[in-house]
Order: structure tokens, then sequence, then C-alpha cells
């Protein structure tokens, strides 16, 4: 009997130890720091697809959840019967200049805010910047953004008549891209680095960087509309939109705003006989609720970015991406032991 009493006292610290140690994950998880693998290349060669990255809740300040009823370390399995209101954390800094900012992807508009995809790019505008990409040089308040880390861009490769192997591929890392034509023409997306070392190589006749020409590919760039032909090449200038700002609003500068004044502020526009209706009420100007920022693929041609879908609010920023803890090659079935633990910058 006394033996039966120790195992059901021994089972019941365990259970709760066990219990103890699910709480203590739990806030961890949603207040310090997260782990997601990325799915995407469109950060390479910054952050690969397989890399997995320690997202650092605590720096800008965590967000509280906000999808009360929700299977812990399972996101999609919720429900919306219950929503709370948006509340961040005081943080140990503010979000700078080509920070890497992971954030919930605003214009996926079915879930909420928290149970979006989560996206990781690199933070190009603050709140009141002025952004504008010219010849796809990106400037931030007429001063040349400059990033320390590796961009990738489009190339046009031709070769001496030789058709480009899995060896040449492997050579120089090259993950995307391929044929144009048989007779020796391809289009790759490299760093300046490899582009070099394409260029030197003594069976590529020349090597050019592929751009668009200004207001040419614009259909898919934003703000979509008649009024812009912006394209990722060139673009801008745009102000990056900041809380207390009074925008004079217009039929050609609405196409700007109508995604932020209904999905991200909470309002109901309508257009009539050329004016603008906002909550039933006709108006010129509109005061922004929220801060917003601009966000920006490194791997620049190939990208799903602020060019594509506009502005990132406030409050779907989730953290700074702070390192790799693990990297796998699903391609070549092996761990990349050179990415374990890499700073990102």
């Amino acid at each position: 009997m006394v033996k039966r009493k120790k195992n059901r006292k021994g089972l019941k610290e365990w259970g709760q130890a066990l219990l103890l140690a699910f709480i203590l994950a739990l806030l961890i998880k949603g207040l310090v720091v997260q782990s997601f693998m990325v799915a995407s290349p469109q950060m390479e060669k910054t952050i690969l697809t397989g890399d997995f990255i320690m997202v650092n809740k605590i720096q800008y300040g965590a967000r509280l959840p906000i999808t009360l009823l929700s299977v812990p370390f399972f996101s999609s399995a919720y429900s919306e019967l219950i929503q709370l209101p948006q509340i961040r954390m005081p943080g140990f800094g503010s979000i700078k200049h080509n920070d890497l900012i992971v954030f919930n992807y605003p214009v996926q508009f079915d879930p909420p805010i928290d149970k979006k995809e989560n996206m990781v790019k690199r933070c190009i505008g603050l709140p009141g910047d002025t952004i504008k990409i010219n010849s796809k040089k990106v400037f931030v308040n007429n001063i040349p953004n400059i990033c320390t880390s590796s961009l990738q861009f489009n190339y046009r490769v031709v070769t001496n008549n030789k058709v480009i192997d899995n060896e040449f591929l492997e050579k120089y890392e090259i993950n995307e891209g391929g044929m144009v034509s048989d007779i020796g023409i391809y289009d790759f997306t490299l760093d300046f680095e490899r582009y070099k070392q394409i260029k030197a190589d003594k069976n590529i006749r020349y090597i050019r960087e592929l751009k668009d020409f200004p207001g040419e590919n614009s259909r898919y760039i934003f703000p979509i509309g008649h009024y812009f032909s912006f394209n990722k090449d060139y673009f801008g200038p745009l102000v990056v939109p900041y809380k207390g700002q009074v925008i004079q609003l217009s039929t050609h500068n609405i196409e700007i705003y109508k995604i932020l004044l209904t999905e991200y502020e909470g309002n109901s526009v309508e257009i009539k006989n050329y004016k603008i209706f906002i909550n039933g009420k006709k108006t010129t100007k509109y005061t922004i609720k929220h801060d917003y920022y601009f966000v920006m693929d490194d791997n620049r041609d190939n990208a799903k970015d602020s060019r594509y879908w506009g502005f990132l609010p406030k409050s779907h920023i989730i953290g700074k991406a702070s390192f790799i803890w693990f990297s796998y090659n699903k391609s070549k079935g092996a761990i990349r032991w050179r990415r374990m633990f890499k700073h990102l910058f």
C-alpha cells in the first residue's frame, strides 16, 4: 500500500513538472524567441531554403497572442471565436534600416493577424521615409541604401557554345534559373561575387544584368491602378506612412492607401463621382493611425516584397531574425554544417 502511494506521488510530481515545462515553453515561444523554417528562396544568399532561424521577439517588444483559442505549436489549428486586442510589450530597441524582420504576411486577409503566413525580409524604409528605386539602386530619403549582405539579381549568361551542366551549377552555387536557348543562352540568379567569377570563366562569352525599362512590367507592382507605372527596378518616390501623418486623398492616389485604410485601419472606403467617402463621409484627407514599414527581399529580382503588395503594418511584425540554428539542404539530403549558428545581419 505504501509503495502504491509513493508511485502515485511520483506520477503526480512528474505530471506537475511536465505541465510547468509546457507552460514555460509556451511563454518562451510567445514572448521571447521563436523558431521557424524558411521555405522560399526570396532571401538568398542571405537566408537559404531549409534554414531554421531564431526570431528575437523582445528586441522590438513581444506582441501578445491575438487568437486565444488555438492549439499550441500547431498554427493551423485555431478558432476565431475569441480575438484579443493587439498589445505589444515594451522592447529593448527599435527597428532600424536593413534589419531582418519576421512578420505575418499582411495581404493574406482571411486569417487573424497572428495566424497569417510568417515571412522574413529586410527593412528598407521606416515610417516617414521616402523610398525610390532607380535602375535597381535603392535610395532612402535620397541617400543610397547600403546593404552589407549578398544581394542577388538576374543575369543573362551566354556561353561559347558550351552546354552548362550540373558541375558548372554546383561550382558557382547556382540555385535558380536555366536555359533560355539551346545555343548557349541562360538566365541565372547571382550575387555580385558569383557574377565576377562567371564573367572570368573561359567558357563564358559575356554576362549582363537583366533590367526592366521604366514603365515596363508594372501590372503587378504596387500600387496597382491607372495612375502609377512603377516596376521592380524603377519604383517611387513613395513615402512610407507614419502614425499621425495627415495625407491628402484624391482619386489619383487612393490606390496607394486603399488597402491601408480598409484592411489595416478598419475603415470603409467608397469612390462616387470622383469623390472619396471614408465611413460614409466625404473627405479629402485622412490621419494615419499606425506606423508602417517598407521591406525588400535580398533576392531582388525573384521577390515577394513591398514593391508588390505595399506597406507592412507594425501590428504584423513578430520580431528580429537573429541567427540560423539549423540548416538542411533538402535537394541534397544533407545538413549544411557551415550555416549552423550563423548570425544574421
